[in-house]
């Protein structure tokens, strides 16, 4: 119920820093795209992804690329 709720809609990520310690995933089906005014900072372990936007199959990205993101920010607290 809540993937057809949002279906077609946009992710908004509103202004603020927004800290995790551990990677996520924005899975692409759920949304139009994403509007970004904040962003994400990561401050997990070095070498591991902080954000993974879509899925990596063949045939969802392409999906992908039909999507909208605008104003993307991820930033680590270290370099690795």
């Amino acid at each position: 119920a809540a993937v057809a709720e949002t279906a077609g809609a946009f992710l908004v990520i509103p202004h603020g820093t927004y800290r995790i310690t551990r990677g996520i995933v924005l899975p692409a089906a759920t949304w139009a795209g994403m509007l970004m005014a904040g962003k994400i900072r990561y401050e997990g372990p070095g070498n591991q992804i902080a954000v993974t936007i879509g899925t990596d199959s063949a045939v969802a990205g392409a999906y992908n690329q039909s999507k909208v993101y605008r104003g993307l920010h991820v930033e680590r607290a270290t370099q690795s």
